[in-house]
């Protein structure tokens, strides 16, 4: 397909219209929806979507994730909107909780190009490059994986002129590395090598990237690569050996060595398809939904710029079980904040 001549830098992405069938009804927690060309002063959590799949290797379906997602929150902000409890108590890990949401405004649906993955990415790094600017906490819904990496750089550019050169560390939860050089079907764009173009931006520390949960098979000498690159590694041997809370917890204390703040890619097959089968990448041997679920409160602790989750797929989520974790993610993450004592 021949290239737009008319667009002469990424930036120029963000100016074309959106399309009429972006779903602008239905946000995250039914938050306030907005526009890009209008961003809340008070804004601090910018939620976007992006539902492009046109590169999936085996089961399409995760452009129609983030409506899922979005769909599946509102089980958790009405049943809280209902009740007047101030202090929550987790029974699965026995932490208090306290219901502090911040101010989120949700944009909707951003550009989608299924027939050109190059457009795709410039259109994401523009539109995610805009709403960063802004300072607010960016969570990007997909859509497949591949966007993690034009999201990723759109963050990045951000970051690092708001603060004088930042240093911004990338944490990926996935049963899969990404690190793939390019595709025979889809070129160097693909969802299988997001990880490795964030790698190659100019500025990223290897040393403030970590790999946490991998478990499919791999290239040997890929592997050891990665770690002779000085990119840390918590594989699924390993999560079993230490614990998954301990292994991200130490992969994010590394990074943190090396950077300023942290941008964290969720895979929504990390998790065992056993348990979480709505996504294109079936998983033997991943982690449990409590595993993932105690990825919301580690990360309370960390100063997370922006997290997408991705690969999300209803038309294969027999019960919804994905998306919900995917919500229930976000929101104990958001808005469950802890707490010590109940009488505060």
């Amino acid at each position: 397909m021949e290239e737009d001549s008319s667009i002469k830098s990424w930036r120029d992405c963000a100016t074309y219209p959106l399309p009429g069938w972006c779903d602008r009804h239905t946000t995250l927690f039914d938050v306030e929806g907005a526009k890009l060309s209008d961003i809340p002063i008070d804004m601090e959590v910018a939620v976007c979507s992006v539902s492009f799949d046109s590169t999936a290797s085996s089961r399409v379906g995760a452009r129609d994730g983030p409506s899922a997602i979005r769909k599946a929150s509102h089980v958790y902000s009405n049943q809280f909107a209902s009740r007047d409890i101030g202090i929550f108590r987790n029974m699965q890990t026995g932490q208090l909780h306290r219901v502090t949401p911040p101010k989120i405004f949700d944009f909707g649906d951003l550009h989608v190009f299924p027939t050109s993955p190059k457009r795709q990415v410039d259109a994401t790094r523009a539109e995610i490059f805009h709403l960063a600017s802004s300072g607010a906490k960016i969570i990007t819904l997909g859509g497949e994986h591949t966007l993690t990496y034009p999201a990723f750089h759109g963050v990045f550019d951000a970051f690092r002129e708001r603060s004088n050169n930042g240093r911004l560390g990338y944490i990926h939860i996935d049963n899969h590395f990404d690190f793939g050089t390019t595709s025979s079907l889809h070129g160097s764009l693909y969802h299988g090598s997001n990880s490795r173009r964030i790698s190659e931006i100019a500025g990223v520390d290897p040393s403030a990237m970590a790999f946490v949960g991998v478990g499919d098979f791999t290239s040997a000498s890929q592997y050891d690569q990665l770690l002779q690159s000085g990119i840390s590694i918590e594989p699924m041997w390993q999560v079993r050996e230490v614990g998954f809370q301990n292994a991200l917890r130490r992969s994010i204390d590394r990074c943190l060595d090396h950077c300023d703040g942290l941008y964290v890619s969720i895979d929504i097959d990390v998790c065992d398809t056993a348990v979480t089968s709505g996504t294109g990448h079936v998983t033997v041997g991943g982690i449990n939904t409590a595993e993932f679920l105690s990825i919301a409160t580690i990360l309370q602790d960390y100063p997370i710029i922006a997290l997408d989750i991705m690969e999300v797929n209803p038309s294969l989520d027999w019960s919804n079980i994905a998306s919900h974790l995917s919500a229930r993610l976000l929101f104990e993450w958001l808005i469950m904040e802890k707490c010590e004592i109940a009488n505060q």
